[in-house]
């Protein structure tokens, strides 16, 4: 993401994701604390996903990948994603999963990753929950909710990430 990308009139319903894109995001990357990647129409944003590269417990991906050892985990972690609420329906989410596998994949080859994962949130602000969404494109529910409304946490291995980049 570069400071002259426009975000003004970006909403993608959720509000702490729209303010995260328009207050965080830019200054986020130069400090070097997650990589927010966009896709462009001209110099407008609409749609954005932040990655952060990350390690969980073994035991939360144990379910989905056999034999890992006893230390965490190195993944890369979905931390955001929106599309501006006038551009959905336009085929800019894959454009974004896309941006997340292809990090992922880079990750893997350079340092090591056992996959993507999401905190994946229910539905509210009037929005659909994302569940269902992440769900469609493989992701397996790792852990549940601790308490109704906090998010589900889904996970996409190593693996399923390269099929996904092979099929295009």
């Amino acid at each position: 993401m570069a400071t002259a990308d426009v975000t003004f009139g970006f909403s993608c319903g959720r509000s702490k994701l729209d303010e995260y894109l328009v207050q965080r995001a830019a200054s986020n990357n130069v400090a070097g604390w997650s990589a927010t990647s966009v896709v462009l129409e001209g110099l407008r944003v609409v749609g954005f996903v932040t990655t952060v590269p990350a390690a969980v417990e073994a035991k939360l991906v144990r379910k989905v990948i056999r034999n890992l050892p006893g230390y965490p985990a190195p993944v890369l972690l979905l931390a955001r994603m929106g599309a501006n609420l006038e551009d959905r329906g336009r085929g800019v989410g894959p454009l974004l999963m896309d941006v997340a596998y292809r990090g992922a994949v880079e990750l893997a080859d350079r340092f090591g990753c056992v996959g993507l994962l999401t905190h994946a949130k229910a539905a509210g602000e009037g929005q659909p929950d994302a569940r269902p969404y992440y769900a469609g494109l493989g992701f397996a529910v790792v852990e549940e909710p601790a308490t109704e409304g906090d998010p589900t946490t889904m996970f996409l291995t190593m693996a399923k990430v390269r099929e996904k980049l092979a099929a295009g």
